[in-house]
Formats: C-alpha cells, sequence, structure tokens
C-alpha cells in the first residue's frame, strides 16, 4: 500500500457554537495599555525581569504560582491549544528533572520544541541559563528523540510577515511529525502570535477569532496591541497568495487578475519544502489537473512518500532559519571556529541549524511536509494516490455528487485516453459542468481542502475546463505574441526553441503536453484536437488548423472558428502546430525510451547480471532527453 500520509490540513479547533457567537463581531483588545509597552520596550531586561516576573523567584517558571489546570505539562505552565499545540512558559532544567518533563512529553507525543527566544535572553529570571543561552539543555531533549527548533524573536515584539510566514511553514512540518510544544518566557505573547498565524494558515480562521480562541484555551496571550495589528496583518498579507482564481473585484485588489509569473511568485511564499522546489515553475493547479486526468485511465502510479530534508526547509522557509546562522556565528565569535559535531552531541553550541540538521538525517523513514507526497512530472513519474479523507463542501452548490465519493472510487482507472482527450478538446459545456467548475472555483480559493476535493473529482471534463479556464484568466498569454517569431525557427528542433520563453512558461508548456504524451496512443483527430486547444488557449488566440502534423506547415490549410479571442495568422497557426506536433512526438519517444530502460532494468535486477554496454546505452538515452525534462 502506498503511504498515503501528507499534511494535516486543519486543526481541530475545540470552540463550541456558543462561545463563537460571544465572540462575534468582538474585536480583541490589548493586555497592556500603550504606556504600559512603551515602558516594557524601553527600559532593560533585567530591570523588566525585576518588575515584571518578579526576578530569581519568577512566577512562569515557579509551579507555586499555577494552578493544576494551568499546567497540562505537570511543572509547567502549559495549555493545550489544539490537540497537536501546546503553549508553555519555557522550561529550565531544574524542573525539567525533577518533574521529568522528557518523560512527559513522551508519554503525549510531543515531538518538536520550537523557541522563539533569543540566546540570553531574561538571565535574571528563575534559575540560571545553561550554557547555550537558555533556561535548560536542548540537547537533553534531542538525546530522547525530539526536534528542536530556535526562532528567536525579541520579547513583545514582532517578526517581518514573510519571516512568520516561514516559521508557519516549519512549525506545519514539525505538526506533521507529531505533537509541538512553542514557548517564548511565559508562553503568552509571541507563542500565542505564532500560533494565531499557524491557525490563520491552516484553518483560515478570522484574525479576531483566532485571538479569543488562543485566550480562551489561555489566558492572557497576545498581549500587546502591535501583536494583534501583527496577526491582522498576517491575514490580509495572506489574501491574495491564496488567490487561485482572480475574480477582478474593483473594490478588492487581492482579487485582480495576474500573469503566470506573478501567480509563481506568489505561489512559492505559500508552498514549501518538496512541494515547493517540484512545483516552482509550474502552477499547482495546473499539476494537479494534469495529474489527475492521467490517474484517470490508470497512467499514473501510486504516490511514493518524498522526505523532506532540512536543506528543503532551509531553501524554501529561509527567513524563518536566519537566526540560526546568526547563533552559529555567535558560537563561532566566541570560540574562533564553528563547533564540531562531537561538540553538538554533548550539548557544548548553541548552532541551532547543526543541532536540527542532525537530528533530522535521524528520522528518514518519518513522514514529511504538506502535500508533498508530490510525483515528480520531470522524472516522467505521474505517480499519485487516490486515497483522500473525505471532508465537508466549503460552499452549497459544491455538492458531494461533485466529487468521488468513496464509491466513486470505481470508476477511476475506467475511462479510456480517447475519452479524456476528447474532454481535454472541448471547447462548449453544458451548464451542469459550468456550475461545477464555478464551484470548484470558489472552493480553490476559500477552502483549505481545496486541492484534496480537486483529487476527488473524476470528471475529466470538469479538470479540463478548470485547467483551461486558469490559464485563460491570465493577464498575460502563456505564450506571447513576441516570442512565437523566434521560438519558431526551431520546427524541427522545438526543445530549443521553448529554451527562448520563461522557465515557467516553459515548464508549464511542457507539463501540459508531457500529459498528453502519456495518453498516447490517441486517436488522430482526438490528438490533433487537444494540441488545438492547448495552444488556442496558451496564446489567448483561437486556431484550428487541419493539416498533417508532420507536413511542411508552409502546406497547411486553416479553418477557423469565431471566438472572443484574436484569430492566429494561417502561417503561424500552421507553424505552432508542426511545432508542438513535434515536441509531442519527441516526447513520447523519450517515454517509450523510458519504458524500455525500465524494463531492462527489471531484467537485470531478475537475473542479477548487469552489462556494462547497457549501462552505456542508458546513460547515453538519459542524456538525450535532458532537454525535453528542463
Amino acid at each position: 500500500m502506498p503511504d498515503n500520509r501528507s499534511y494535516q490540513y486543519e486543526e481541530l479547533i475545540d470552540w463550541d457554537e456558543e462561545k463563537r457567537k460571544k465572540f462575534k463581531d468582538v474585536l480583541p483588545s490589548a493586555k497592556y495599555g500603550a504606556a504600559s509597552e512603551l515602558l516594557r520596550h524601553s527600559i532593560s531586561e533585567a530591570t523588566a525581569c525585576s518588575m515584571f516576573c518578579k526576578g530569581e523567584k519568577c512566577k512562569y517558571e515557579d509551579v507555586v504560582h499555577w494552578k493544576e489546570e494551568e499546567m497540562e505539562i505537570k511543572g509547567l505552565y502549559s495549555n493545550w491549544i489544539t490537540k497537536n499545540i501546546l503553549a508553555m512558559a519555557r522550561p529550565n532544567t531544574f524542573n525539567v528533572e525533577k518533574f521529568k518533563i522528557i518523560e512527559q512529553f513522551q508519554k503525549c507525543g510531543i515531538q518538536s520544541i520550537i523557541n522563539l527566544q533569543l540566546p540570553g535572553e531574561h538571565a535574571s529570571c528563575g534559575h540560571p541559563l545553561e550554557p547555550g543561552g537558555f533556561s535548560y539543555n536542548q540537547q537533553q531533549f534531542m538525546d530522547n528523540g525530539i526536534f528542536f527548533y530556535n526562532f528567536g524573536w525579541d520579547d513583545y515584539g514582532v517578526g517581518s510577515l514573510s519571516s512568520i510566514l516561514d516559521m508557519v511553514k516549519v512549525m506545519q512540518f514539525a505538526v506533521s511529525e507529531g505533537k509541538v510544544a512553542i514557548h517564548c518566557h511565559a508562553g503568552l505573547g509571541r507563542t500565542g502570535v505564532l500560533i494565531a498565524c499557524y491557525l490563520v494558515f491552516v484553518n483560515r480562521m478570522d484574525p479576531s477569532e483566532v485571538i479569543h480562541y488562543i485566550r480562551h484555551r489561555r489566558p492572557p496571550s497576545i498581549q500587546t496591541k502591535s501583536q494583534i495589528t501583527y496577526i491582522q496583518g498576517f491575514a490580509e498579507y495572506l489574501r491574495p497568495l491564496r488567490v487561485v482564481f482572480s475574480s477582478n473585484d474593483k473594490d478588492d485588489p487581492a482579487t485582480r487578475d495576474f500573469t503566470l509569473t506573478q501567480f509563481l511568485t506568489r505561489q512559492n511564499h505559500i508552498l514549501h519544502g518538496f512541494e515547493a522546489r517540484e512545483l516552482k515553475f509550474v502552477p499547482k493547479i495546473i499539476y494537479e489537473c494534469c495529474n489527475k486526468l492521467l490517474r484517470l485511465v490508470g497512467r499514473g502510479k501510486d504516490r511514493h512518500h518524498q522526505h523532506d530534508t532540512y536543506n528543503d526547509l532551509v531553501e524554501t522557509a529561509p527567513t524563518a532559519f536566519r537566526n540560526l546562522r546568526q547563533a552559529n556565528q555567535l558560537e563561532k565569535d566566541k570560540n574562533g571556529a564553528l563547533p564540531s559535531d562531537k561538540k553538538l552531541l554533548k550539548g557544548k553550541s548553541i548552532s541551532l541549524e547543526s543541532f536540527t540538521a542532525l537530528r533530522l538525517e535521524t528520522r528518514e523513514s518519518k513522514t514529511s511536509l504538506g502535500l508533498t507526497n508530490m510525483p515528480s512530472y520531470y522524472n516522467g513519474d505521474y505517480s499519485g494516490s487516490d486515497s483522500v479523507p473525505s471532508s465537508a463542501s466549503v460552499t452549497p452548490s459544491l455538492s458531494r455528487r461533485d466529487v468521488n465519493s468513496e464509491r466513486g472510487n470505481q470508476f477511476v482507472g475506467e475511462l479510456t485516453p480517447d475519452g479524456v482527450g476528447t474532454a481535454m478538446a472541448q471547447t462548449e459545456y453544458d451548464d451542469e459542468i459550468v456550475d461545477k467548475v464555478e464551484s470548484f472555483k470558489n472552493c480553490m480559493n476559500s477552502d483549505c481542502r481545496g486541492y484534496e476535493k480537486l483529487q476527488q473529482v473524476v470528471d475529466p471534463q470538469l479538470l479540463a475546463k478548470l485547467m483551461w479556464d486558469w490559464l485563460d484568466q491570465l493577464k498575460e498569454p502563456v505564450l506571447h505574441a513576441q516570442d512565437l517569431p523566434l521560438m519558431l525557427e526551431y520546427c524541427k528542433d522545438p526543445t530549443e526553441g521553448l529554451k527562448l520563453i520563461s522557465k515557467g512558461a516553459r515548464r508549464t508548456v511542457k507539463l501540459i503536453f508531457r500529459t498528453v504524451a502519456r495518453l498516447e496512443p490517441l486517436d488522430e483527430d482526438v490528438e490533433r484536437s487537444v494540441v488545438q486547444r492547448i495552444l488556442s488557449t496558451l496564446t489567448h488566440q483561437n486556431m484550428v488548423v487541419e493539416m498533417d502534423a508532420l507536413m511542411s506547415p508552409d502546406k497547411s490549410i486553416l479553418k477557423r472558428t469565431s471566438s472572443d479571442m484574436g484569430l492566429m495568422r494561417s502561417t503561424v497557426a500552421g507553424r505552432m502546430l508542426y511545432f508542438f506536433m513535434r515536441l509531442l512526438y519527441l516526447m513520447q519517444e523519450e517515454l517509450q525510451e523510458r519504458q524500455e530502460q525500465h524494463a531492462a532494468r527489471g531484467q537485470e535486477s531478475d537475473s542479477g547480471q548487469r552489462k556494462t554496454s547497457k549501462r552505456d546505452s542508458s546513460h547515453n538515452r538519459s542524456s538525450k532527453s535532458k532537454d525535453l525534462q528542463d
């Protein structure tokens, strides 16, 4: 059975309707007034510790100040915000040992600690700090299989919106591994902000509601006006990044139309880990529609789990790890050299980057980040699993009939390639399909489970129209008119011609045509109609050509149909069809070669013999198809 585990999309919120109504439309207020907040930012940390935390007798680290229900982990001022997320005051070594906190963490399934303090912070509070700069030795937790992350913020402060988004991405990875414990000093301000932003991100909660909810679970979290404003700003920051289909509402800038390049930039802010690398130059909506169309005819493979590495996290959530590099530099400045792995294992370094890297290397069998069970289109692997959890519809018009129910799974794989090709070639649809597509557009924009629901669709017409509508809505066509003359100079070598367009456009074009190549053999008329449909959409021009696709493009006969789009000149249309039919046939040859290589490797494996000549042949073929993959 394939590994179908992926990101948990939403946290379960213990928030009944009565409480929800009580706080509906009630704006949260700050715990501290403006004068108090200014004072806390202006006085020294030692003075602040003495005035507000009680210094050595710090109320947040001494269990005598807290009731049993305020210590869901005994020995820690702590509360569960969701079943996966614990907010807590910072632990100290004395209480870690006295109350066996590591054993408590293990018993309740906590597998990660996220520390939002800076090294050396609140040194006057409670027990003395450990040599690493914190109130506990993080290596103790790591030695017991618990991840450790340090994303340092100034006390009572907030970070940049891009940095908190990266922290949220890493937090999502951590939650996918197990339960997470988060702390700053008291576990109220910075901790509350991070958890609030996480719930805004994964649950799409309203910022005011999420603040009330967290305060309900752990009073008095999220303390200052600037922190409240920050959470509200984060929600606004996410709005345009989540728009998949533009409505071009003149009163809402977040819904305005966009180009392919603009969309990919926004998408890269949201995605992370393996998925972010895989889809860096490909719109996820196109990727998912193509993948699902192939799976409908059994041309895809079960999704194989792709484990995110530490480098994946750093590459796709870089600002979250900025302070790790700073901590690394602090250690270098103190000792003149970076700490060795041997020192790290003894817990003598605050190089948290290396800490986390070492821990992640020991967890290769664990699952990964987000919807990261993604197949590699560029390696010819169209993987995908049809086992997707069910979920409630986000809009009344998107009924259960529109998605693949458990009973509907039996239809997957029963469609023919020509049937899918015909659906892709269509230009007119009945009202039912149009209505369903409009409902899915709303779903993709507003529901965090939109892509999950998309994978449950079994109607190729719906998938194809959704894909073409997305490309049609772009502010500019994927294939610009000014690029075509230069590109079409390479009709006999289309892979070279495609190098003249942007990488995003090139990868998107190849993804769509490789999908068609995977459907082969197709009926000739179906194949030509699909290619014409694709080219009309990619150029935002109407084009219908009847010709032998391998004839000289000078001998084409053009038939145009009426359309709101512009009409492509006959000479350009003929050369376009020739160019892209040639590209399609090259991709078919590539796929055939890959199948032959796979079969040959299987035979060699069965017999236990590997011949040098076959390895050389495989290497030559891999080199030959490199341009098609890029």
